[in-house]
């Protein structure tokens, strides 16, 4: 079991935490607290301003840091050719963020609104993990039509959470999306905390355009890139792990 490390900066505030066992709870996001996120894009207000969910980590983190200007980095630029920019923003309120049990609540709600329509955006999901060997066996088994205990729900919530990936592509994903908004200003990562090379404190946040300030935007050289990459397949092979991509 790993031990999350907190290094932080004067007035940062990271919530209420009980873990391990994860998952970790974040209540509150302290107004003037610094997030991370790399993208494609070369301004961080013309990422901010995309309307989408922003996936943000701890800049404070070592460990993340490296996670995500490293192994994920790597990750997009497979996917894109194009070089990683590195944003960091400053948060201009405290942010509410939903704690696990309220992830989950809601979740179930826009799941049995729909189930039919649910299952039909899920299917797609659950049969490229299994293609792909990708997330957990109960998650590659449940019968997402038909779930009958509080697992089965459990293991259809990790399909989902892989389809948030893709939160503008299905029906019940973006229904979710406007649900979370409504109520909460962000969430912890539920695909990416722990299972995406043990990283700490990703974060989503609902609505980058209103609650961040970008701060500063850098183009991460490739000779960090490969260090922090490097670095993670160092420790994670300590413990017999390899990297995600």
């Amino acid at each position: 079991m790993i031990e999350l490390y907190h290094h932080g900066i004067k007035g940062q505030k990271w919530g209420v935490r009980n873990g391990p066992p994860y998952p970790i709870e974040d209540k509150t996001l302290a107004k003037g607290s610094r997030l991370s996120s790399v993208s494609i894009y070369t301004s961080g207000d013309q990422y901010k301003n995309r309307k989408a969910w922003m996936y943000t980590y701890n800049p404070s983190d070592s460990w993340d840091s490296k996670v995500y200007e490293g192994p994920f980095s790597v990750f997009k630029i497979k996917d894109t050719g194009k070089y990683m920019n590195k944003h960091t923003y400053e948060v201009t309120k405290d942010l509410r963020l939903a704690n696990s049990e309220e992830r989950f609540s809601e979740f179930k709600k826009v799941y049995t609104s729909d189930k039919k329509q649910a299952v039909r955006d899920l299917s797609w999901t659950q049969g490229a993990m299994k293609r792909q060997n990708v997330g957990s066996d109960a998650a590659k088994k449940v019968n997402l039509k038909k779930p009958k205990t509080e697992e089965d729900y459990k293991a259809i919530y990790e399909i989902f959470n892989h389809s948030m990936e893709f939160a503008d592509y299905f029906k019940t994903t973006k229904r979710y999306k406007e649900v979370m908004a409504s109520k909460f200003d962000g969430m912890v990562d539920d695909n990416n905390v722990v299972k995406y090379n043990e990283a700490h404190d990703p974060i989503i946040v609902f609505n980058p355009s209103e609650v961040l300030k970008n701060v500063s935007s850098v183009t991460l050289s490739m000779d960090t890139v490969v260090k922090n990459y490097n670095e993670v397949g160092s420790e994670l092979a300590k413990k017999g792990k390899n990297i995600k991509l």
